[in-house]
């Protein structure tokens, strides 16, 4: 194999793809990045038997071929070489050399042979979705997905896609994330059984796949992905690029249940004011805490923030507030509410409460087209 490539796009592939290899895998190979030089592209892929991700970078190919080599060590080379043309060739013993103006390298690699291939998705359903909407709907339901291993279903986010509309809910039982909106843009383009697919009730896709997935959506409106659902896989495939991965087994839980159907009191509160607020006032409370802040409203139309560490401190904040309903006092997790406060673009947010042990519903106050919504339920913690 003998290729040649821009630095930046090598490196920028190799940081892409590399957050896909696995840390923790006892085969060497899972560690590597494939290589791939064919018809005048350089193909990039990597995989832990879970996720696996595809790209294409620009490139002029001498000699066709393909090796696996280090993601770290090759990523941690480019990353300091100059601006300039990188030159890849590989012997007959998976040596690769790499040249960059009077910098050289040699890596030892591994057979392209030995690496994986990634899973053929066929069959199933396929859909067509602007980036732009799928970007904006896993940035706002990720980041309640569970970390805890012993609940896989909830390590995931529950996708439910339809012509014309798309779905995403996440929880980890403290808190629930639901965003949907209309996608019009989202057309069905291959359709198989859907009993076998389980596109009615929607698929559980990682977190971790979504989140790989985000950092490659582009913001812009008109450009398009799409997405080939089966019964145990789901690709994305875009211009340039496709990741694949294994979907969570299982059926969802009834989220529908856990979010309150009617208010009795509603806080209404500038986005950014509360979101620094809390900021300022999570600062005092140390890493492994509760995480406790609690919220009061006062007869002067404010919200009186109060967080307090034991032996550190105690913090008070107040910003204004609008209030329906009798007077508030309730304690939230203050990371929880930070991470739904981080993502929104509303200026400004409502929290809807029946009392102060029941769940919160936080939604933003914003100019929302016919179909779209996004709510976000918080349970409540004692107020000490």
């Amino acid at each position: 194999m003998k290729v040649y490539c821009r630095r930046k796009d090598l490196y920028e592939g190799v940081q892409t793809v590399g957050r896909v290899v696995s840390g923790r895998s006892t085969l060497p190979i899972l560690s590597h990045v494939l290589l791939q030089a064919a018809e005048g592209h350089l193909r990039l892929v990597a995989t832990d038997f879970e996720v696996g991700m595809d790209i294409a970078i620009p490139a002029t190919v001498d000699v066709e071929g393909a090796v696996t080599v280090p993601a770290r060590i090759v990523g941690d080379i480019l990353g300091s070489l100059p601006d300039s043309e990188v030159a890849l060739s590989v012997d007959e013993n998976n040596v690769v050399e790499l040249q960059c103006l009077r910098s050289e390298y040699t890596i030892r690699g591994l057979p392209a042979q030995e690496f994986p291939k990634l899973p053929e998705v066929q069959g199933g359903r396929s859909v067509e979705i602007e980036q732009a909407l799928l970007r904006q709907l896993i940035n706002e339901t990720s980041f309640a997905v569970s970390t805890d291993e012993t609940r896989a279903l909830l390590t995931g986010a529950l996708t439910v896609l339809g012509d014309g509309f798309i779905k995403m809910v996440a929880t980890d039982t403290h808190r629930l994330a639901v965003s949907s909106m209309p996608a019009p843009g989202l057309q069905v383009v291959a359709e198989a059984d859907e009993a076998e697919a389980g596109v009615d009730s929607g698929v559980i896709i990682p977190a971790r796949a979504l989140r790989e997935l985000a950092r490659v959506l582009t913001a812009e409106a008109g450009e398009k992905l799409q997405i080939h659902i089966t019964r145990n896989q789901v690709l994305f495939r875009m211009e340039g690029m496709s990741l694949v991965s294994r979907l969570i087994d299982g059926q969802f839980p009834n989220f529908e249940r856990v979010i309150p159907k009617e208010y009795q009191k509603r806080l209404v509160m500038n986005t950014q004011e509360l979101l620094a607020a809390l900021r300022r006032a999570s600062s005092i409370l140390p890493r492994d805490s509760a995480n406790r802040v609690v919220l009061r409203t006062t007869e002067e139309g404010l919200l009186d923030i109060t967080a307090e560490a034991g032996e550190v401190g105690r913090a008070h904040e107040q910003i204004e507030v609008t209030r329906e309903g009798e007077a508030v006092e309730i304690a939230f997790n203050v990371r929880y509410m930070m991470d739904m406060l981080s993502i929104t673009e509303a200026e400004s947010v409502v929290i809807e409460l029946t009392g102060a042990l029941n769940p919160g519903v936080v939604k933003p106050v914003s100019e929302e087209a016919e179909g779209r919504s996004y709510l976000y339920v918080l349970m409540p913690m004692a107020i000490q």
